[in-house]
This record gives C-alpha cells, structure tokens and sequence, in this order.
C-alpha cells in the first residue's frame, strides 16, 4: 500500500504534466521525506532515493513558478536530511538543479530562494564534513599507541591537527564567502 501511493506520487511529478498535478505530489512528497517517512540512501541508480531525486530534477525545467519552488523546497529538504541519504552523482545532480535555478528562472523569487538555499546546502556540508573530520581525528587520538607527526603537540600547546582543522575551517569560510559574493555581483 505504501509503494502504491508513492507510485502515484511519483507517476504525478511529470515535468510533462500540468503544475496543478505537479506542484501538490512534489509538495507531498517532500512533506513524506521530512517527516522521516521515505528513508534510505542513494548509490545503485535505481533505488527508490535515486529515482525520487531524478524526478524532482526532471520538474524543474517547469515554466511554473509554484512547481520551481516546490522543486527548491523538496531538493533542500532531501539533501539536508538525515534518514534521506543522498550521495555522489544524484547530490551533484540536485546541487546544479539548484544552482540551474538560481541561474536561469524567470522568477526573481525562484533566483533569489535558490541562492540562498545553496548557500544554507554549503553551510551545511561543511559542517557535516567538519563534524566528520572531528570524529575521526578523536577516534585516532583515542586508539591510543603511538601519535602520529600530524597529532604532536604544538608550541602553543594545540596540536597540529586542531591548527589544520581551524585552517581548513578559515579556508572553508573564504570559499563560502566567495560563492556567495560571486552570487551578488552575477545578480543572482
């Protein structure tokens, strides 16, 4: 019953089919992967993650702006979920999506949502790639046994991968800071 509806879900996001069917089965489907109903991850090609986030992609090359918003809305959703795991080629899929919206909509309100919603995706990358750096490098430091070169400690009492952390951070920060003024002066 379950695959059913979501069948029909999925059969109703048709970038061929009218926005009044299309923008309410992106909106419910994106609502289903929020409240952590659709989970799982992507990777095979054709598991359920994979054909969801081709689909989504697929509708926004819609002319209406209600369907590119829900568009924006379901990819940000299903990209920053935690039980919604969306990895390699269909990540990179949904980020040019994204970005194709922030590029070329005809909607200042689609322009304008979708560069922002890159900027809180990047954001939230970074922190999920920081947080996993943090992780492994308290799970070496906690192996015990002998410390690698990486992991000594500094003059100033840190060790060289907390200097390299906060680097990378620095660095992180200034590539955020340049997608989004390179955003301002595009117009975006």
């Amino acid at each position: 019953e379950d695959s059913l509806v979501l069948t029909t879900l999925l059969s109703a996001v048709g970038s061929n089919l009218p926005p009044r069917l299309t923008e309410p089965a992106l909106n419910f489907i994106h609502r289903l992967i929020a409240a952590g109903l659709i989970v799982g991850q992507s990777g095979n090609g054709n598991g359920i993650v994979d054909t969801i986030v081709e689909k989504i992609c697929d509708c926004g090359a819609s002319s209406s702006e209600d369907v590119q918003l829900a568009v924006l809305k379901a990819l940000l959703t299903i990209c920053t979920s935690e039980t919604f795991c969306v990895k390699g080629q269909r990540l990179l899929q949904a980020f040019k999506m994204i970005f194709n919206l922030a590029v070329g909509s005809s909607f200042d309100l689609i322009k304008s949502s979708a560069v922002a919603s890159l900027q809180q995706l990047l954001s939230v990358w970074f922190r999920k790639a920081a947080a996993d750096f943090s992780s492994d490098v308290s799970d070496q430091e906690g192996e015990g046994g002998d410390v690698s070169p990486s992991m000594a400690a500094t003059p100033t009492g840190g060790s060289h991968a907390d200097l390299a952390a906060t680097a990378e951070e620095k660095e992180l920060s200034d590539v955020t800071a340049n997608i989004a003024n390179l955003a301002e002066k595009a117009d975006i």
